[in-house]
């Protein structure tokens, strides 16, 4: 008796620390999860812009915000604004005129003001503050201001469109570029993290284009940059599923005994599972192919050959092992082809002469609808390049709970597609779990989302 009842004890003991663990865990996790979502903008007052303007941007985290107004009251620049907090471009501040930048985060709140000393930025929850120096003071030789980084170790002198690296900079001007950055505090660094920003500009048909051999830039279509990109993301998903596949190829005759010596399954009562398995995964199968992510395949001989093996313990239980290791191969591709999926039916139900597809070593491909040809990306109006550039950017160069800042998505949109705007970029917000800011002249656009709308008045 002494015995089990220590072993009860024990056992209580043991529950209620079990249970303790499992509360605090997810006490945890609440509190994580709720300092996140204090750390989220939830709204922008900009007093004094330009010395006329007063502004307010509400958020909406994981919606749509439209804002409107009339011509030179600031709404690109409002966004600008948005962009240089959030990505530390804090120099742009200093080029503009304003009274004070307020930031409402849930409990906390930032305070921007420009002064003598330079930009102020004021955390009134914690009474902290970081003063940012103009650039000249910052930074010394005016030279510094004409400098801008363009990858990992190339640095662009504007004034004369020459190409450095680091090493050139401080073997030939006897300064470290990177002494350029604005080293930030904690506090700040903290918000920004939790407030990615991702602006997608007015001017975004084109980028400049910088070769390391070259002293010179060009112009780059931005859809051929993203084609090129595509085509190295499909590389990356091949490179995945050809390490899974031997992996599981390396390993399936020892894991292939294990079942036989272990299976104990009945099935024949399995057996409407495995079908439907199979067919669920000749249906993905025939989506990678849609997409363009593998050639298309006739997998359905399994189907047909089913009912031979029936009877055939030996023979389902190596089907249930393809079945499952053939789910796991393919699954490398699922991220990619599901926004491959929603790019080429938002970009074909606007295509009306022509058709997109995705091909593994051209990105990018568009044929016209009548007649067997070819046409380039290049080629596309500055409407569809728009559009495809709107759309790829938001499916593939965003992360969940990013914030999109996107100026005027109507230039040079017919009105049929204005219309069909905004319910497709709500379509892959709720896909990608971004949120988005968009800035917009036309009425058109908006059609039935005047409750997404947020008008920004002028000062008569």
């Amino acid at each position: 008796m002494i015995k089990i009842s220590i072993a009860r004890f024990l056992y209580l003991i043991f529950r209620r620390f079990y249970y303790f663990c499992i509360q605090y865990k997810l006490n945890t996790l609440k509190i994580f999860t709720n300092n996140c979502n204090d750390m989220k903008i939830k709204r922008l007052i900009v007093r004094g812009l330009f010395h006329t303007f007063d502004h307010e941007i509400r958020f909406n985290n994981g919606g749509v915000v439209i804002i409107i107004g009339e011509n030179g009251i600031g709404k690109t620049t409002l966004l600008q604004i948005i962009n240089s907090i959030f990505t530390k471009k804090f120099d742009f501040l200093f080029s503009i005129d304003f009274d004070s930048i307020e930031i409402d985060f849930t409990e906390v709140v930032w305070i921007i003001k420009k002064e003598k000393n330079g930009l102020n930025i004021t955390n009134q929850k914690i009474n902290k503050n970081f003063i940012i120096k103009p650039i000249d003071e910052r930074n010394g030789p005016f030279f510094h201001r004409h400098l801008m980084q363009i990858d990992d170790d190339k640095w662009l002198d504007r004034r004369i469109g020459r190409v450095f690296t680091r090493e050139e900079l401080i073997n030939r001007f006897g300064y470290d570029p990177l002494d350029l950055s604005t080293k930030t505090p904690e506090w700040i660094e903290t918000f920004i993290k939790e407030n990615r920003v991702l602006f997608i500009q007015t001017q975004r048909l084109y980028k400049t284009d910088y070769e390391r051999d070259r002293d010179y830039s060009s112009l780059k279509y931005m859809v051929k940059d993203y084609s090129e990109e595509l085509v190295k993301l499909l590389q990356q998903n091949n490179t995945l599923f050809t390490a899974k596949s031997i992996q599981l190829d390396n390993t399936f005759p020892i894991r292939l005994l294990k079942v036989l010596e272990s299976s104990n399954k009945d099935f024949n009562q399995k057996i409407d599972e495995i079908i439907s398995e199979i067919n669920n995964l000749n249906i993905y199968r025939s989506l990678l192919s849609d997409v363009g992510i593998i050639d298309k395949q006739d997998d359905d001989f399994i189907s047909k050959s089913l009912n031979t093996i029936v009877d055939n313990p030996t023979a389902l239980s190596i089907l249930d092992l393809y079945i499952s290791d053939n789910k796991q191969k393919l699954d490398v591709f699922r991220d990619t082809a599901k926004k491959l999926e929603i790019l080429l039916e938002i970009i074909n139900k606007r295509f009306k002469h022509k058709k997109l597809s995705i091909d593994k070593q051209e990105g990018f491909k568009v044929k016209s609808n009548y007649e067997d040809r070819d046409i380039s990306v290049e080629k596309l109006s500055s409407g569809e390049q728009n559009e495809l550039i709107i759309f790829y950017t938001l499916l593939f160069k965003t992360n969940n709970n990013d914030i999109v800042l996107i100026d005027e998505p109507e230039i040079s949109l017919h009105i049929a597609w204005q219309q069909q705007l905004i319910d497709d970029l709500r379509e892959i917000a709720n896909e990608t779990g971004v949120s988005l800011l968009i800035s917009t002249h036309s009425p058109d656009i908006i059609g039935d989302n005047w409750s997404f709308v947020q008008a920004l008045s002028s000062r008569e």
